[in-house]
């Protein structure tokens, strides 16, 4: 299944953003145990989509499976298991988390994000006379769970 976003052309466009960074960042793959289906996972989530955020670890409690796997308040999640995350909302990661028996695969990216693009200044809109037809130079962002996300112009 494929998600495509027209966004004007700006500046600075980054194909993968939140797969490869050459700054601090680093994607982590960790594996939470838990002893039982009753046992929480032991970290809070925020953001989302709709919000224009990426769905960060807000919480992690101490002791938690979370804890001892290693993730960290700040974390942004990229997978849960074999599902890419870095598009839901929190309540859809919820349903996820809550679908996992006693092990979870989780892929993270540490770091701070940058924005996919980063518009130096805000672009005006020609409309043409003829057809009104847009005069602005898009990108295209193609989103596919199997093969990543890309920009096209």
């Amino acid at each position: 299944m494929n998600s495509i976003v027209n966004i004007p052309s700006c500046n600075k466009v980054s194909p993968v953003n939140t797969i490869i960074k050459t700054r601090r960042n680093r994607i982590i793959s960790l594996v939470l145990s838990r002893s039982s289906i009753c046992q929480e996972w032991g970290f809070s989530i925020s953001g989302g989509w709709l919000e224009g955020q990426w769905i960060g670890v807000r919480q992690v409690l101490r002791g938690s499976p979370a804890d001892l796997a290693g993730l960290e308040e700040g974390d942004s999640l990229v997978k849960i298991e074999d599902d890419l995350v870095i598009f839901l909302e929190p309540r859809q990661v919820e349903e996820l988390l809550d679908t996992t028996e006693t092990e979870l695969q989780v892929t993270v990216e540490r770091g701070h994000i940058e924005p996919l693009c980063v518009c130096e200044e805000t672009p005006s809109i020609n409309m043409g006379t003829k057809g009104g037809q847009l005069n602005k130079e898009m990108v295209t962002i193609v989103i596919n769970k199997e093969k990543g996300v890309w920009a096209r112009k």
